[in-house]
């Protein structure tokens, strides 16, 4: 796949807000919006990012619409959601739509390998990856179009 437009998002609204995460070992929202800052730049070198971030959800499924919104209003090849997840495992995942869909489980591996071989690479030898999964039930790999 030839990713030319790509848009990503940090997934809840800011800390303070409605719908803003996981809080309880981490703030999700402000570790997502770091992620953020960091992915932005490196992958404006190789494709056109658009931040569909909501800051201003009313409610969940407001926040969720708004994303999902802003995802489809672009002709983006790929669609980014960064979350951290609060359950006992410990490790870089990427959910997918349709495990058949070759193209994307290939895009989702690379982004698994290379981010447990950062962490490995900065001393971190129990990061897991915890590979490629499907999840046909979250609304965000629903309804966005790419």
């Amino acid at each position: 796949m030839n990713i030319k437009t790509l848009t990503v998002h940090a997934g809840h609204n800011p800390d303070g807000k409605v719908g803003s995460g996981a809080v309880k070992y981490i703030k999700e929202s402000t570790e997502a919006r770091n992620v953020l800052k960091e992915l932005i730049p490196l992958v404006k070198k190789e494709c056109t990012v658009y931040d569909t971030t909501c800051n201003n959800g009313t409610s969940q499924s407001d926040i969720l619409n708004k994303i999902i919104d802003k995802c489809n209003s672009y002709n983006s090849n790929l669609n980014v959601s960064i979350h951290f997840n609060s359950g006992g495992g410990r490790g870089v995942e990427v959910l997918v739509y349709n495990l058949n869909d070759k193209e994307t489980v290939e895009i989702a591996s690379r982004v698994c390998k290379k981010i447990t071989e950062t962490y490995h690479a900065k001393g971190d030898k129990d990061f897991k990856n915890r590979g490629v999964k499907e999840k046909k039930t979250l609304a965000f790999l629903r309804r966005t179009k790419a």
